[in-house]
This record gives structure tokens, sequence and C-alpha cells, in this order.
């Protein structure tokens, strides 16, 4: 990409230039070694050899990179007036299990096994969600009805995430159902690709059975939870992997009820506001955070599109050379809410 040739290639290009050298002088000492047998001395030269091809082939794909990046021109972006609250989930079971050094040292042991897989959030959670409401309904109080007035409220497929979401906005009415959404679940790999199996979730139908059992014993027992959009209730949670902000935002553009929202809007004027409850790491990475956000925190942002190039006059557009994906990214993200002091 151009903005990664930009960042890495005088690095690499130092390193690759050292790497030559080297390979170099090794070749040269070899030549000069009279002691070296044919046989070594013909693997020595074979190793330089190689090592050169691979540096000049480096070299031109570098060189077709730095190109396009110099030809490149940034895309007009739109800001649509679409407006995204990024919700953190509640506090969930690995998240009270890792508090201290000895609860961290006790979640990286349980993440060895299925059994902290996919969990649920805690009473202290469901505590935060009823606080996190009520923090809602005060804005919708002081800003008036088209305050803090959701036109649509979207979750990950984890438990934690549904559950906030279905405590939060549902319990509270500021939401009838909760549409589950792909790409915007935790990231599944921690450091050195070591799995987080708390960041994997269950199958559906598993899921349910506990959502439903969870929601008989804290609410009213109801699951108002809308899955058409990743499959239906029989469908694979792996489809909806891996979380990708701008995959997520590309798919929720797309959807139809979306576009009708945005029609209406700019017609009407006003903000379509959608509350996405999503997890802690993927938030702080895709919306660039200063700092890891806390469970029940809130974020805003407004996305922005690509404009086509055909709108802007472009005789030979990129669509017509090749396919190419929708731009899409968002604003600088505002922190509204910190996060809920239960």
């Amino acid at each position: 990409r151009p903005k990664m040739a930009r960042q890495t290639f005088p690095a690499l290009g130092v390193a690759s230039a050292g790497s030559l050298a080297l390979a170099l002088l090794v070749l040269l000492r070899a030549e000069r070694d009279a002691t070296l047998a044919p046989g070594a001395l013909l693997c020595v030269r074979a190793g330089a050899i190689s090592v050169g091809l691979l540096l000049a082939g480096y070299a031109t794909w570098a060189a077709w990179l730095l190109a396009r990046s110099v030809r490149a021109v940034e895309p007009l972006m739109l800001t649509t007036p679409i407006e995204l609250w990024f919700v953190r989930h509640a506090q969930s079971l690995n998240n009270e299990m890792s508090e201290g050094m000895l609860g961290k040292l006790a979640y990286v042991a349980c993440n060895a096994c299925l059994s902290a897989r996919d969990p649920q959030i805690t009473a202290e959670g469901m505590r935060g969600c009823a606080a996190a409401a009520r923090w809602l309904a005060r804005r919708k109080e002081d800003a008036g009805q088209e305050g803090v007035h959701f036109d649509l409220v979207v979750s990950s497929v984890m438990q934690r995430a549904m559950l906030t979401a279905m405590h939060t906005f549902c319990d509270a009415g500021l939401a009838d159902e909760i549409v589950v959404a792909p790409f915007i679940s935790e990231t599944p790999l921690w450091l050195l690709c070591y799995p987080r199996v708390s960041n994997m979730p269950l199958g559906r139908a598993q899921q349910l059975d506990e959502l439903r059992h969870t929601r008989r014993i804290h609410a009213d027992g109801r699951v108002p939870l809308d899955f058409s959009l990743v499959g239906g209730e029989a469908g694979d949670n792996r489809a909806c992997l891996p979380p990708s902000m701008p995959r997520f935002l590309r798919w929720l553009w797309a959807q139809p009820r979306v576009q009708e929202l945005v029609r209406e809007r700019r017609l009407t004027g006003g903000l379509v506001r959608i509350a996405v409850v999503s997890h802690g790491t993927f938030l702080r990475q895709a919306l660039r955070l200063r700092k890891h956000p806390r469970n029940n925190s809130v974020c805003t942002a407004r996305l922005q599109v690509g404009v086509p190039e055909e709108a802007l006059g472009v005789s030979e557009p990129r669509c017509a050379r090749g396919a190419r994906k929708l731009r899409v990214r968002l604003t600088e993200a505002e922190v509204v809410h910190a996060g809920v002091e239960t």
C-alpha cells in the first residue's frame, strides 16, 4: 500500500543494501580463499546469486509501489449523515477474572481451555448496563426526543456484546431489537498469535440457549436479536470473522435499510444514529484511541465514503481498470462517555 511504502521502504532498503553487501563480501572472500573446496565455493556462489535475485525482485516491487504512491490522489471523501455511537460491552467474566496481576495470570491460564470461551457479562456488568441506559436517558431528556434516538442498534456475534446491547437499549426502551452484525467481534489472537479462547464465539445454537437462560433469570426472558443479516439463527458465526472496521463500514453502507434512512435524512435533515456494541481492543485499534476504552464507554464518529470517480469527471475511472473497493473511513472519534461508575 502507498502508506506502507512510505513508512517501511527506507528501513527495508537499508537492510536490503546491507544484506547484498554482506553477500558480496562473503563471495569475494570465498573466491580469494584457495583452500575452499570446489563444491563449497559453488554453494557460496549460488547463495550470493540467489540473494541478489531476491533483492532485485524486491527492489522492482518497491519501485512499482512507490510509483503508485506518487501517482495516487487522495480520494474526495463525503461525510454522510450517519453518526456511529461505538459502545464497549459491559464487564464480562474474562474482564472480572483479569483484574490484578494474579488475575491476569489466571486469565491467561484459563484461555488455554474451552471453559472461558465466549463469556457472558457479570452482575456488575448488568448494573453497568443499567447505569449506561440512565445516562442515555438523561441525554435524551436534555437534548429532546431527537437527542439520542437510535435508528439502528447493532452488536457483534459475541455473547457479552449481545447481552450488553439488550440490557442497555432494549430493556430501557431505547430500541426494539438488536441487529447482529459481522466483522466487529474482538480480536481473536493475542501476543505472538496466542489464541484468546474468550474471543472465539460459540456456535449460534449454543449461544441462543445460554442467552435465553440468562435473560429468563435477569430480565423478561425475551431475546430480541435479529440474525437475518448474518445467516439467520442457523448461521455460522465463523462467517462473521475476522474483525475489520473497513469491512464492517462497507457492509453497513450497503444495507438497504441504512440507504433508505440516509435518503430520508437528506430530505428532512438530521442524522442517522446507529449504535455499535463491540469490544475494547477492536475499538481501540479501529478508532485509534489513546487509551483502552472502559466497559460501557461510548465514542462517536461520522461515516465518510469516497465519491465515485465518475462523478468527478475522471475519463478512465479505476473501476474500469479493475474492481475497486468502496473507500470508507471514520472521522476522528470523540469520547462522549468514559465509562460507567457503578
